[in-house]
């Protein structure tokens, strides 16, 4: 799961990622056929609308701001010049109230109708934009997993989509719900929540590529406030080892689990001593009881002599080399 770096300095450092962070809106809707006879032209659901009366809804879009998205929104834009605006793409908008006004808010396409004002201001002949109407009693969390469900697009990064599971979660929902409404595992919702929620310290090291947010999250989960200051150490580490990314090999637990399998041989040596040592009847009944527990339970090899396939062993991959042959 990976977030960069110009995701993260959008959300803490422009206006529109404020916008997407604090977002709490509530819509009022306005009468579809009060709207059909005031600013969009059709029947039903399926109308065309004239772009200057669309209204985007700051903040509801978790879409960040990124170079990589204005590069994204440029390459849009350009292929409406050269190919039209496709019918069968169309945007989507609530029915609501401005004032006393009513008009369509953006819930679906906000990229298309981004680049379509850059096509048109550049020449391309489009006076209306088709749009399909949201149902009327549609909510505000509907329109927000809608972001998510309708996406036929370019897929949300995982920062953006922790935004919506975030979202959702202020609206009260379980991670059980939202992961059955999003269509995403319940493992995966808390991890965006996490993420979402994740100190400064440590979305750093996640979007300079220091560390995976798999590896962030991780030490969250185990480490919890520690985290920054664990991962921080970690990181450390990494380097003086001459790699530049942290990895699982790297946190606390896996370092001391790979110390504890390279020490065995002589752990196993020390308890074998211990166990003959004439002082060992002298122990605690319940120190010997682990003792013997501990050299109980590993296999004890009588020979070896037959090992890579000697004569005498009934060996499996020889009789099948032979057969083979």
């Amino acid at each position: 799961m990976q977030v960069l770096q110009s995701e993260i300095d959008t959300l803490n450092s422009t206006e529109s990622g404020q916008s997407i962070l604090a977002f709490s809106k509530d819509l009022v809707p306005a009468s579809h056929k009060k709207l059909l006879r005031s600013l969009a032209h059709g029947s039903g659901n399926q109308v065309e609308v004239f772009p200057e009366d669309i209204r985007i809804i700051e903040g509801f879009n978790p879409r960040l701001r990124t170079p990589e998205f204005e590069a994204h929104i440029r390459s849009v834009a350009d292929s409406i010049i050269e190919n039209g605006f496709y019918p069968d793409k169309p945007l989507a908008g609530y029915a609501g109230m401005e004032g006393s006004k009513p008009v369509i808010f953006l819930t679906d396409g906000e990229v298309r109708y981004r680049a379509s004002l850059i096509a048109i201001g550049e020449g391309a002949p489009l006076e209306v934009l088709p749009l399909v109407l949201k149902p009327e009693g549609t909510s505000i969390e509907d329109l927000t997993v809608a972001l998510v469900r309708s996406n036929s697009g370019k897929p949300f990064t995982p920062l953006e989509l922790s935004i919506v599971c975030a979202r959702l979660r202020k609206f009260g929902w379980t991670a059980a719900k939202i992961s059955t409404k999003l269509g995403i595992t319940i493992e995966y919702v808390g991890q965006l929540l996490l993420l979402a929620g994740a100190p400064r310290a440590v979305r750093d090291m996640v979007e300079s590529g220091s560390a995976t947010a798999g590896v962030a999250i991780q030490a969250m989960r185990q480490h919890g406030a520690d985290a920054p200051e664990v991962l921080t150490k970690a990181l450390e580490s990494a380097k003086s080892s001459g790699q530049s990314k942290l990895t699982r090999r790297h946190l606390p637990e896996q370092v001391r689990k790979k110390a504890i399998v390279k020490a065995a041989p002589k752990m196993l040596s020390a308890l074998q001593e211990i166990s003959q040592h004439k002082a060992y009847a002298k122990l605690p009944e319940d120190l010997k009881a682990m003792v013997s527990d501990l050299l109980n339970a590993i296999p004890v090899v009588t020979d070896l002599s037959h090992e890579d396939g000697q004569p005498g062993e009934n060996n499996d991959g020889a009789q099948n080399s032979a057969g083979a042959a």
